[in-house]
């Protein structure tokens, strides 16, 4: 998940499409010395008529911003930086839920479906699932040949204004997650209902088959989402 920082913004004297060298902050704001470096940051940049939203990783070496842009005036694309820009962390749509205005990160499940989480994102990521009927929600396992891998996974499950949806937790082949699909009573969760679940995963291959395979679902949280 990107973090946020507080009354970060900063020039830029870079060119280009490029990561970004980061400079002095501007007047009246701080810099990134604070932020760990490795970090994955969400950063908005403006430069005259131009602009750009996404998730970036900030290095103290230098200091420098690699871009992952996400939405910008440059049909979504890394804007063409002129060398006098400001960069600034910011949240973005995606990281809010507010009810009737959903971002596109939320995967809305109008009907029931499978869904393979891990293709939605990497290792470590969070996966929004707005249950507007009952789904499977499949945890894909990555194996790699003698290679232990542990994936960690955190899914937010938002019922609608029904509620009572279920899901259905599995890995990549279909073993059920029964602490996940047991705890707590999926039907009984109310309308707009927010829930946060976390899966850990640890697997070995080798040659290709599994070998050796450990998975684990953690209920953390019940809540109602806000709606309007």
């Amino acid at each position: 998940m990107a973090q946020i920082f507080n009354l970060i913004r900063v020039a830029t004297a870079t060119t280009g499409t490029g990561t970004i060298s980061l400079g002095a902050p501007v007047s009246g704001f701080k810099n990134f010395n604070g932020v760990l470096s490795g970090s994955r940051v969400s950063y908005g940049i403006r430069d005259g008529a131009n602009s750009e939203y996404g998730i970036g990783t900030y290095a103290a070496a230098g200091p420098t911003l690699n871009r992952g842009p996400l939405v910008s005036t440059n049909g979504d694309a890394a804007i063409n930086l002129s060398g006098d820009a400001e960069v600034f962390v910011t949240a973005g749509a995606e990281q809010f839920y507010t009810g009737s205005t959903r971002a596109s990160a939320v995967q809305n499940f109008t009907n029931p479906v499978t869904g393979n989480v891990s293709a939605l994102a990497s290792n470590g990521y969070e996966h929004v699932f707005l249950m507007q009927a009952n789904a499977t929600i499949f945890f894909e396992a990555n194996v790699n040949s003698f290679v232990p891998t542990t994936n960690e996974y955190l899914a937010v499950i938002i019922q609608d204004g029904t509620g009572g949806r279920v899901p259905t937790f599995q890995d990549a082949f279909g073993n059920p997650l029964t602490e996940l699909n047991t705890f707590p009573t999926w039907a009984s969760r109310p309308a707009n209902g927010i829930d946060f679940v976390s899966i850990v995963q640890s697997t070995y291959g080798q040659s290709g088959p599994m070998t050796d395979r450990y998975i684990m679902g953690t209920h953390l949280f019940s809540g109602t989402a806000p709606n309007s």
